[in-house]
């Protein structure tokens, strides 16, 4: 049986698996891929040593299993929260570093404890710790959460090996938007919470002391391969070299679907980003699904948002052929929606623009979406499908 035979067999919906386990669970991510599928992916079509990509790495799911398979990989994500997350994920810590993480923790709730009782942690003559201030704080953040997230980011900086601040980092991100008064972890929406004194704390030191049980058996099972992560644009690849790839696993952003600068906002304010940093990253989103209504609005003609979807994976797919040696597989999942309640027929979209970058279709499969699973199921882009698609580079 040959490696497509073999997939074409599969079971491609993946019902009833475990999708968090190891370091796949530190942080959420919208519409990410089940590690599932490129495991299967880079068990077939690869071998130990080769260099894997992943140009829309998101949250690394595709860069965790090559490092599980003993396979190099790269991750690129225009997004630097993405980065950060891919980043920590990849990269092992001994138990040594990590037992720091109690002194840590004890620091930080003794911090807390002194802020509910001195104001002066903040307001008296020089303030150990500082409250950042963007637009609308006081709306999406009470008061306390403010000062507790002040607390635990100003001890995390004083964090010096560089692993384990990252690491604690992307802890902090993680808890972010659970106590703000975002309605969830995916929706951007303002709603009345009422997250109780120390909650904030009380979810960091749980979260940091889960991922630390993940990381320690992560790090016994990972294999002793590169991971390597830029922030970058996928549609400008030009640090790789021609033909350095021997794989493509990844998920383009889905047309018309998520505005994940709007998701990762506020993690991206806590952790130091200027607005217009974001405003800018917000205008360089593939996909966007606030950017994409603004051009089809102001053209008043929905193809519009197709158009300029498809000249940016057009760019992004003629720089993964120009990475990819000749007759590497590349493997793109993508989800369907909708534009107006007209479908958008994506896979044909995308199959039509990867031929023009010398890409051939050797397989396709179907994946039905659970619609229980809101991290991939918006209204306005109601995604039930998800396409595999396998092309060759010829």
């Amino acid at each position: 049986m040959d490696s497509t035979e073999a997939l074409q067999s599969s079971e491609w919906d993946f019902e009833n698996v475990e999708t968090d386990y190891l370091t796949h669970n530190f942080h959420s991510y919208p519409a990410k891929f089940i590690p599932q599928i490129p495991n299967k992916v880079i068990n077939t079509y690869s071998k130990e040593g080769d260099v894997v990509l992943d140009p829309f790495c998101g949250c690394g799911g595709a860069l965790v299993e090559a490092k599980l398979l003993g396979c190099h990989s790269i991750g690129v994500d225009i997004n630097p929260l993405a980065c950060l997350i891919t980043k920590v994920k990849v990269t092992p810590i001994s138990a040594s570093p990590l037992g720091q993480l109690d002194n840590l923790l004890s620091k930080i709730e003794m911090d807390i404890n002194s802020a509910y009782g001195q104001a002066r942690l903040f307001h008296s003559g020089k303030p150990r710790y500082e409250v950042f201030s963007f637009y609308n704080i006081d709306k999406w953040f009470q008061k306390h959460v403010q000062k507790e997230l002040a607390i635990i980011r100003g001890n995390i900086d004083s964090v010096n090996d560089k692993d384990l601040k990252d690491f604690c980092l992307v802890a902090f991100s993680s808890i972010i938007n659970r106590v703000s008064n975002m309605e969830s972890e995916t929706r951007y929406a303002c709603v009345s919470k009422k997250i109780a004194p120390k909650k904030t704390f009380e979810l960091f030191q749980a979260k940091l002391k889960n991922m630390a049980s993940r990381m320690r058996e992560f790090a016994l099972r990972c294999k002793d391969v590169r991971a390597d992560v830029y922030c970058a644009d996928a549609r400008k690849l030009d640090f790789l070299k021609d033909g350095s790839i021997d794989l493509v696993v990844t998920s383009p952003p889905y047309i018309y679907a998520w505005d994940y600068n709007l998701i990762h906002r506020f993690r991206l304010f806590w952790l130091s980003y200027s607005r217009e940093y974001i405003i800018d990253l917000q205008n360089k989103e593939i996909g966007s699904h606030l950017r994409l209504e603004r051009k089809q609005k102001a053209a008043n003609d929905p193809s519009v948002a197709v158009n300029d979807y498809v000249s940016d994976m057009s760019q992004a797919l003629s720089e993964m052929s120009r990475v990819c040696k000749n007759g590497a597989m590349c493997c793109t999942v993508l989800g369907s929606s909708q534009l107006e309640g007209k479908k958008i027929e994506i896979d044909k979209i995308l199959i039509d623009v990867a031929r023009k970058c010398d890409f051939k279709l050797e397989n396709r499969f179907i994946r039905v979406i659970n619609p229980k699973r809101k991290a991939t199921n918006i209204a306005f882009a109601r995604i039930r499908r998800e396409h595999v698609l396998l092309f060759r580079k010829i």
